[in-house]
């Protein structure tokens, strides 16, 4: 929840150190609010940047995450969201991570 998405960057970081944008909401014309049930996958249709609030379902990722391809899953992984801009705030409710092992 927040009250400005286009403030928004957040970036995945794996194990290993490999870092991808998840998205960088910055060049959205409107100060659109929240990103509710969004699932970033390489394969949707839909960029996230090209796609409106609340950006429920799949979306494509600014970055590809396919950059974690033959990495090892597991040990710590960090989701790191910044916010651009002073005075207003949000609330991470809640976030996973699904592997694709084959």
């Amino acid at each position: 929840d927040h009250t400005c998405s286009k403030d928004l960057t957040a970036t995945l970081e794996s194990p290993s150190g490999t870092s991808v944008v998840l998205f960088d909401l910055g060049s959205l014309v409107v100060c659109s609010s929240d990103l509710e049930d969004t699932i970033l996958d390489d394969e949707a249709g839909v960029v996230i940047t090209s796609g409106s609030s609340p950006f429920t379902g799949g979306h494509r990722p600014t970055g590809s995450l396919s950059d974690f391809d033959g990495e090892d899953a597991s040990g710590i992984w960090y989701l790191v969201i910044n916010d651009e801009m002073i005075g207003d705030k949000g609330t991470l409710q809640s976030w996973s991570l699904a592997f694709d092992l084959d």
